[in-house]
């Protein structure tokens, strides 16, 4: 966390937290936000981790997530996606066409229903195990935030990028009442773990840099971008988070899919497109949540 001086001035690490990479890249403590945002599936896995990066770097920590739990159940399913659902082995056995286009809602309709409905919700005490210092903005689904079934393949990037502009805006409430910004804005799904060593960071502080992202692979593909994470000055974070705003507007403006949109979103606005690694991608165990697990045998 980083908080005000005796001043009122400056701002200044904890004790221990993050000392070397602000020493070295800025001859100051970096002021860091980590923007957690979306649908908490098992914290288990990624927030222990998430909170060790978090006390490295000094950062202020922002959730904003549903108040139900979730699990990918659906829409576009690789292979890739399959095995967070089912585990590799019992991925590789499933029939090949369930994973094209959307044929795994068409072919198993009740799948989301029935995986979801024994899901726990969330509370504070969760998040705050993890983060007990953190700004923590838990929501019932109430709005509909959903494209409908008018084709889209995304049907949850409206409700996706809806937390990623409310978390921002946790955020940039901060950065107001605190009369500074932060040099640096890490966006995350709660399932993935950033890896933000201090070439990273010097990297997206670089003054050429100064109108870039760095989002994992960003590399293969200029017109396609990953959604999980995005690293980058607050100015372009904010940016990134309006893309809800596009979204809103479908159907009147056609809504192509979240990692093209997101690819022209930013280019656009002339911002540069940068890869950066990951420590932890995306996994889940839903099947240890369900009522009947561990089986009888």
């Amino acid at each position: 966390m980083w908080s005000p001086s005796a001043d009122g001035g400056s701002y200044r690490f904890p004790t221990g937290a993050g000392t070397m990479t602000a020493i070295s890249i800025l001859n100051r403590p970096l002021r860091i936000a980590f923007c957690i945002s979306g649908q908490i599936r098992d914290e288990e896995i990624s927030f222990s981790e998430i909170k060790k990066e978090a006390e490295r770097l000094g950062a202020e920590v922002f959730v904003s997530v549903w108040l139900r739990r979730g699990a990918k159940t659906g829409g576009i399913v690789n292979w890739e996606q399959a095995g967070r659902m089912f585990g590799g082995e019992l991925a590789l056995a499933l029939p090949s066409f369930l994973t094209s286009d959307r044929a795994f809602d068409l072919a198993i309709p009740e799948f989301e229903q029935r995986v979801l409905e024994d899901f726990s919700d969330v509370d504070e005490s969760t998040i705050r195990k993890y983060f007990d210092r953190a700004t923590i903005d838990i929501e019932a689904e109430e709005f509909n935030l959903d494209f409908g079934d008018d084709g889209i393949t995304d049907k949850h990037s409206l409700r996706m990028l809806y937390k990623v502009w409310r978390c921002n805006m946790l955020k940039r409430s901060f950065e107001r009442r605190s009369g500074q910004q932060f040099d640096v804005v890490v966006r995350m799904r709660p399932d993935v773990v950033p890896l933000l060593d201090e070439k990273a960071l010097a990297s997206v502080l670089s003054a050429d840099h100064a109108n870039s992202i760095f989002i994992p692979s960003a590399h293969q593909n200029q017109n396609w971008l990953m959604d999980a994470l995005a690293v980058s000055t607050s100015p372009v974070a904010d940016h990134y988070a309006a893309l809800f705003g596009k979204a809103l507007q479908h159907p009147v403006r056609p809504w192509k899919m979240i990692h093209h949109e997101l690819a022209q979103h930013l280019g656009e606005a002339g911002i540069e497109f940068h890869s950066i690694g990951i420590r932890r991608w995306m996994q889940e165990d839903f099947l240890r949540r369900q009522r009947n697990y561990p089986p009888p045998f």
